[in-house]
């Protein structure tokens, strides 16, 4: 049979996934995109933290962010708060509720990074992000020149 990127990239966003959802308090009402973004917010908790800080930071696209923001501020987990010297622009704050939630946010998300890097040294870890970092480049490229051929 023959390898597929595109089919191991999916089998191990799955995995995640199946991990997410098991458990005493499992985390399936967070999606990990979320969990990225309530850890981010959480390590900086005293930053002016805007849409555009988180996108760079997920590699998400603003539509994509903004969904995704939606969907934590009907949760009641983030508010959004105009700056005063720019009313274009919205800080990302946590709200008490998560607040108290977040050691055990952070703590799964460690354990999770833990659990899927266990057993894979060091050198293979680099490897790996490196080629992570080709293939969004490569795929980045195709999209920004417009590549059609696919």
């Amino acid at each position: 049979m023959e390898r597929s990127i595109i089919k191991e990239i999916r089998h191990m966003e799955m995995a995640v996934r199946k991990n997410l959802s098991q458990g005493k308090n499992p985390m399936k009402i967070y999606s990990y995109t979320q969990i990225e973004v309530l850890r981010y917010l959480f390590s900086h908790p005293d930053e002016n933290v805007c849409q555009k800080d988180l996108e760079i930071v997920t590699g998400l696209k603003k539509a994509s962010m903004t969904g995704c923001l939606n969907v934590l501020e009907e949760k009641g987990l983030i508010v959004r708060e105009t700056a005063e010297d720019d009313k274009r622009r919205n800080y990302i704050r946590l709200t008490d509720m998560i607040k108290e939630e977040g050691a055990e946010i952070e703590a799964r998300g460690k354990k999770l990074d833990e659990l899927i890097t266990m057993n894979i040294c060091n050198e293979d870890l680099d490897a790996f992000f490196r080629v992570a970092e080709k293939i969004v480049e490569n795929v980045d490229k195709v999209e920004k020149e417009n590549i059609s051929e696919i």
